[in-house]
């Protein structure tokens, strides 16, 4: 990764057992659909608890193609299920950690909170940092853990739902397979393929809005204020993410 550009890491496909052989579809006791920070937090999970599972994406890397990162901070529950999952302190390291902030009108402090005097969690309160980093360190332990088949460029194509299985064909590089799984998991996202391909009902909302996340530079050490209007100099340094 240079400064200006991120370059994703890229996953090699590898040939599944189900391609060539001419065997009868495998069966699995999960195969978890969609390669997100959804999917692989439960992979991970999975792992962690001994549970097998299968893990299909149709990309070959982690983020959003194109986009730097959707998500920016991580609130304090997540960094604890992070911790159980092994991947906390590479966020940690990586990540800037932060627990107060300021509203700011000018000089004057309109509000200000600091969540870390209150805390009794391990982890603090936000860490901000790429999603993608997330999900690549999710691959790594994955990876580590081993009971996680982490099958990428794997496209699901058909979904069939049986009373004690479901059966999915998936389309590769390679061409296409079958599969079956006493459980499946769509983690592919709001416009999730595999609920449309099982006919399933969506209970979404969608909304517009905007956002501005930007890192802010003082010149000069801002104030600091136990309520507004308070004019007394900050003694800190501050590291500032607005939203």
């Amino acid at each position: 990764m240079t400064a200006s550009t991120y370059t994703l890491p890229e996953f090699a496909f590898r040939t599944p057992p189900e391609l060539g052989g001419g065997a009868a579809p495998a069966r699995y006791p999960v195969v978890i659909v969609g390669g997100g920070l959804a999917g692989l937090t439960l992979a991970a999970d999975l792992a962690s608890r001994g549970v097998a599972s299968v893990l299909l994406d149709e990309d070959n890397t982690v983020g959003v193609r194109g986009a730097s990162s959707r998500g920016i901070v991580y609130v304090q529950r997540t960094l604890e299920i992070m911790a159980r999952l092994g991947v906390y302190q590479r966020l940690a390291a990586k990540g800037v950690t932060w627990s107060a902030g300021k509203i700011l009108a000018g000089d004057e402090v309109l509000y200000a909170y600091d969540y870390q005097p209150q805390s009794v969690s391990v982890q603090p309160p936000f860490i901000n940092i790429q999603q993608f980093y997330l999900e690549w360190y999710l691959v790594d332990r994955i990876n580590d853990l081993g009971l996680c088949d982490l099958r990428w460029s794997s496209r699901v194509v058909g979904a069939t739902n049986h009373d004690d299985l479901v059966a999915l064909t998936v389309a590769t590089p390679e061409g296409e397979y079958t599969l079956q799984a006493d459980w499946v998991v769509a983690a592919d996202g709001v416009n999730s393929s595999l609920r449309n391909l099982l006919q399933l009902p969506e209970h979404t909302e969608r909304g517009q809005d905007r956002w501005c996340i930007t890192d802010v530079r003082f010149k000069r050490q801002p104030l600091t204020s136990a309520g507004p209007g308070s004019r007394r100099p900050s003694t800190g340094t501050v590291r500032s993410g607005s939203t």
